[in-house]
């Protein structure tokens, strides 16, 4: 904020000095209290309000100090620089020490510096020099003159006014020094002392609103960096209470309201991220509605525009967010997430061509910020904008300063990769949606055999779901990964094996695509029942020649030493009736017991006896 004095103080200040005239001017030089009633309600309102109602005034009662007085202060609350300026340098002209309208015209001063006219913070700081310890009892004016001097990076004069501002403040607190301690810290990124240092401002002064103010912001700052999640929701409430408090003491405050919609923004965004859907869209309602007073009272505040955008983009409110994102880009907006918030709301709601434009006038410096951008869209589910972004890293994976040297940022930018297609897979419809899965699972393979195991996991559950032929090929992958001792990976082969052969078609599939597994499976399968009829035709063993003697080197036997032919035994002999034994007779023709001779008309051969 520009004007650290509190617009309601000034305007009390202003209306009880305007009461006192009032009270003690003749009859014609001040306007009477009927008159001055709406203008002190629009006062109390923050100013903007009361600048017709003082223009009327000052020009019925040109030589009323007081009135200019007021008219300055209102115009400083309505943005007018110049004509807050003209009306506090009128006051000047009719009362040389009126110390408030100093400070409401250094304050106008600065506005206008701050716009780019930097010779402005040089008549500031003469009209301020114009007004010594006596015409400054409370150093006021110089404490402005501190705000001004840190502003424009004049350490001497910023350490002069401050002095002179503490001996003329005296025992008496002064918030505005704190103010001003607490603007030196940020200037140093001292987040912490900023906020010791308006905390004892805003404990002086309930009332002092740019002390309340910064204290929010702060605090937002603070809760954007603590790494606990429940200290930066700590942090946002008492942000969001420091806001709410400022915006009551002025209704026409709109930078107070728009910091309060950030910071309910801020809270909605980290309960998301921590799963709490319900309580954060209700955070992200509440910071729609203070965004839209805020963007009421400033339409053209591109960072308000820029915040509602990105809520209603977190509601999923894609058609409402788009134009907003687009109108805080084109304003200048320099949020490196803002193209990808954008894109991601024209390609929701209908229209990719105009998202696929946003996203080609994207340009990273360097390729780890383009690494960071691509995971910042995914993680915010802009499938689109960070496949773009990793397709980006991948062909720049050669160059030197690529963070993909390393195998595992290049598997890490694989998979992701290989995640935003499987996503954009799941929009897309047709032959597109077959196509956009294929190409992620092969780039799960690729990761995979980089030795990538979270990409092996994705491979083999999406190939294994598409049907029974990925499934067998992914059986077979997997056996190449880890081993042909891998019994779930053997499931998936065997389980889908006959599919496989037969393209799910039956016996005409396997005789059109597996000939050759038939053949082979025909002939596995006839084998036993060959060796079944060739033990069944061919004679047994126990009837078949001896083998002849193996000879060891000796010469061969002669036809003469071969053994004899057996012959079939005699019948036994019939058994006496009497069960006493009896003598056994040889049989007839002499031939000893044990010998019979060949029976007649045998075949006669070189082994008969």
């Amino acid at each position: 904020m520009a004007t650290p004095i509190d617009p309601l103080r000034r305007a009390c200040a202003a209306l009880c000095c305007l009461l006192a005239a009032l009270a003690l001017c003749r009859g014609g030089e001040a306007p009477t209290a009927a008159e001055w009633e709406p203008v002190a309600q629009a006062l109390e309102g923050g100013g903007r309000d009361a600048v017709p109602l003082l223009d009327r005034i000052t020009q019925q009662y040109p030589r009323w100090p007081d009135g200019h007085r007021a008219l300055a202060l209102a115009r400083l609350r309505a943005g007018d620089a110049g004509g807050a300026w003209k009306a506090a340098r009128t006051a000047l002209a009719l009362d040389r020490q009126d110390a408030a309208a100093a400070v409401i015209g250094m304050q106008a001063l600065g506005n206008l510096a701050a716009q780019g006219d930097r010779q402005r913070f040089e008549h500031a700081f003469q009209l301020a020099d114009q007004f010594g310890d006596q015409a400054d009892p409370g150093g006021a004016v110089a404490a402005q003159a501190a705000v001004l001097a840190l502003a424009a990076q004049q350490e001497q004069r910023l350490q002069n006014y401050l002095a002179a501002a503490r001996r003329r403040a005296g025992q008496a607190p002064m918030p505005m020094l704190d103010f001003i301690a607490a603007k030196q810290a940020l200037l140093k990124r001292d987040l912490a002392a900023a906020r010791q240092a308006l905390e004892r401002a805003v404990a002086a002064d309930p009332q002092y609103r740019d002390a309340l103010y910064e204290l929010g912001r702060v605090r937002t700052m603070l809760a954007l960096q603590a790494g606990d999640a429940a200290e930066s929701e700590r942090l946002l409430a008492q942000a969001e209470e420091a806001f709410l408090a400022a915006q009551r003491l002025d209704r026409h405050d709109a930078d107070s309201r728009l910091a309060l919609g950030r910071a309910r923004l801020e809270r909605g965004k980290r309960l998301l991220a921590a799963g709490e859907s319900e309580r954060a869209g209700t955070a992200l309602r509440d910071a729609i509605a203070a965004l839209d007073e805020g963007l009421a009272l400033a339409p053209n505040h591109r960072d308000g525009i820029l915040w509602k955008g990105d809520a209603l983009l977190r509601l999923e409110r894609w058609q409402e967010a788009a134009p907003l994102l687009e109108q805080a880009l084109q304003a200048g907006a320099t949020d490196r997430a803002l193209p990808f918030n954008l894109a991601l709301a024209l390609s929701r709601s209908g229209q990719p061509d105009a998202a696929a434009r946003v996203l080609a006038q994207v340009k990273a410096e360097s390729d780890q910020e383009r690494l960071t951008i691509a995971l910042t869209a995914f993680n915010q589910g802009n499938w689109a904008a960070a496949r773009a972004m990793f397709e980006q890293l991948l062909q720049r994976s050669q160059a030197e300063d690529s963070p993909l040297k390393d195998r595992t940022q290049w598997n890490n930018v694989v998979r992701y990769l290989a995640h935003c297609t499987r996503e954009l897979s799941a929009q897309a419809e047709g032959e597109r949606a077959a196509e956009l899965l294929a190409e992620a699972i092969e780039m799960y393979k690729q990761a995979g055999d980089n030795e990538d195991f979270p990409a092996r996991h994705w491979y083999l559950h999406l190939q294994a779901g598409r049907g029974p032929l990925p499934a067998f090929e992914a059986g077979k992958q997997w056996m190449k990964w880890d081993g042909f001792f891998t019994p779930p990976a053997w499931g998936l082969v065997v389980g889908n094996y006959g599919w496989k052969v037969s393209r799910g078609r039956g016996f005409d599939g396997v005789l059109k695509h597996g000939i050759g597994h038939l053949l082979l499976w025909s002939l596995l399968a006839f084998v036993p029942v060959i060796l079944f009829i060739k033990s069944w035709l061919l004679p047994s063993g126990g009837g078949s020649a001896a083998p002849a003697a193996r000879t060891s080197g000796k010469a061969p036997a002669r036809p003469g030493s071969a053994p004899t032919a057996r012959r079939p035994a005699p019948p036994p002999a019939p058994r006496p009736a009497s069960q006493a034994t009896t003598r056994r007779q040889p049989p007839p023709g002499g031939k000893p017991p044990g010998r019979s001779a060949p029976p007649p008309g045998g075949p006669k051969t070189p082994f008969s006896g």
